[in-house]
């Protein structure tokens, strides 16, 4: 939480996601940082198609050419330096050298994109990824329990333990379970932070 917050850029990296899925994305981070994020602009990064690109290295490149609060979202997989191999490819990050947050898509789509539903399903797990990061931003920290928001679905902070289900049982038992608004503890420190 470097800067105060009230546009974010959302920058798509690639082109693997339509803009208005990027609007929709856009408009929901408004409404759950209602009075702390304004507004937000829609930002492509052109990039050549990785499979995976350090996380550290893509917030340094995002932060040097736009700067800023920004959400940067990839297709591709999220690569950290961790030895665990649990930890080594992340859905998403938080530099906390600059207020960067970014996103991988890699892991979240289902296995195909059929219907509406499916690419309900896709956006949604995009956007709580999202609304988790966004919130490192502001200075929200993670539940490593399994906290509920007003709504009885998991805040978006909820974390949980990853290497207790893998990558795919993480995205059903946690990202799935998480809602869109959060919960009272995180729903105060928002409070406090708006009137500061």
């Amino acid at each position: 939480m470097l800067e105060r917050l009230s546009k974010l850029n959302i920058v798509r990296v690639g082109d693997h996601i339509t803009y208005s899925s990027l609007k929709e994305i856009g408009e929901n981070l408004v409404d759950s940082f209602y009075g702390v994020i304004w507004d937000f602009d829609l930002l492509h990064h052109s990039s050549p198609v990785l499979e995976g690109i350090d996380a550290y290295l893509l917030t340094s490149v995002l932060h040097e050419k736009y700067g800023g609060h920004i959400l940067g979202i990839t297709a591709a997989d999220l690569e950290t330096d961790d030895e665990d191999e649990f930890y080594n490819s992340i859905l998403g990050g938080k530099n906390r050298e600059n207020d960067v947050a970014v996103v991988s898509t890699k892991k979240l789509s289902p296995v195909e994109i059929k219907s509406e539903e499916d690419c309900d399903l896709y956006v949604g797990r995009i956007l709580k990824v999202a609304l988790h990061e966004v919130g490192h931003n502001v200075g929200l920290g993670d539940h490593a329990s399994h906290q509920n928001s007003k709504s009885g679905w998991l805040c978006p902070m909820s974390r949980g333990e990853f290497n207790k289900y893998g990558y795919k049982g993480y995205v059903k038992a946690i990202v799935d379970q998480r809602n869109f608004d959060f919960c009272e503890e995180c729903s105060d420190f928002l409070k406090f932070w708006v009137k500061r």
